[in-house]
């Protein structure tokens, strides 16, 4: 139990640190299968929950054009490739 219990709080930091990357990751992939797949478009209005959570949280101009990048840059690599 004492492991999970470290294991869990490792995750939790990892997500602390790279929450910009990981809902960058979670947009853009879900943004990408619901524009392949049209008979799921309500997946879109899902994928960009995480997006406008990040841009409301963010502190930096900065961050917010790094996210908006990644998140962008995830969406058309799945889409086109």
């Amino acid at each position: 139990m004492r492991r999970l219990s470290r294991c869990y709080t490792q995750f939790n930091l990892f997500l602390q640190n790279n929450r910009m990357f990981f809902y960058a990751l979670l947009g853009g992939i879900l943004l990408a299968v619901s524009f392949n797949y049209s008979n799921i478009w309500f997946l879109s209005l899902v994928a960009l929950f995480p997006v406008f959570r990040y841009l409301y949280t963010v502190t930096s101009w900065k961050r917010a054009f790094v996210f908006g990048f990644l998140f962008g840059y995830i969406f058309l690599g799945i889409v086109f490739v």
